[in-house]
Order: structure tokens, then sequence, then C-alpha cells
């Protein structure tokens, strides 16, 4: 329906923008870790900077992941409760299938009548602007 494609796509823009949010974490994680090999190469890393790599490196790992899992679970749980749980499911479905049968009515009436030449519109009534009915053929 109009409302899932709408919540779908307010839910990928969300995704994006946190996506975005997080660029700066890991960039700072990546330059923390090119620096961190660097210094275990040349002149060996000091207790606090391996604390900062292990933290840099968790978070970068971390969020990243979170985003991703919570982002898709917040989708399945969407569909899970509006196609199953959501109180008023039942007056949405019925609703929907209804304007579908009525679209269908009136798209099967227009087809006959347009391959059927034996089916002919009738006069129909109109009401003129002085209030007189005329009869239209």
């Amino acid at each position: 329906t109009k409302v899932n494609r709408e919540m779908l796509v307010t839910m990928l823009v969300n995704l994006i923008w946190n996506s975005l949010l997080l660029l700066p974490i890991c960039f700072t994680g990546f330059k923390i870790r090119f620096r961190h090999h660097l210094l275990q190469r040349t002149i060996g890393t000091r207790p606090e900077l391996d604390e900062a790599y292990n933290t840099a490196t968790y978070l970068m790992y971390t969020l990243t992941s979170g985003l991703v899992l919570f982002s898709a679970s917040e989708l399945f749980l969407y569909t899970l409760y509006s196609r199953k749980f959501h109180p008023w499911k039942e007056i949405i479905q019925s609703s929907v299938s209804e304007e579908d049968g009525k679209d269908n009515v009136e798209e099967d009436t227009e087809a006959n009548a347009e391959t059927n030449p034996m089916v002919e519109e009738g006069p129909t009534n109109d009401v003129s602007s002085e209030g007189i009915k005329t009869e239209k053929a």
C-alpha cells in the first residue's frame, strides 16, 4: 500500500542519513588504526595508545554493525506489526479489497462497453441552468 511504501522510503532515508553521521567516526577510526600500525612497526606504542586503538576499533565495528542490524529490525518489526498485530488491520484490509473490487467492476464495465457493440448507453437526465430537466441521447 501507499503507507507501507512511504514508511519504507522513510526508513531508507534514515539509514542513509545515519550512515552519513557515522562517517566521521569511521574516518577517525581508520586514521587511528593507520597511525597505530605505523608506530608499532617503528618505535612501539604506549598503553594509552593501545587503549585508544582498541576503543576506536570497537566503536567503528560496533556502531556500523549496530546501525545495519537495528535498521533491518526496524523494517522487520514495522512489517510484522502492520500486517499481523495492528488493531485496525481487518478494517484496512477490507477497505483495500473493496476499493480493488470497485476498480475492477468499473474497468470491466468500461471494457464491455468498448468491445461489445450491443451495449449502448441509455438516455440520461440532466438539469439545465434554468432547473428544467432535459433528456440527453
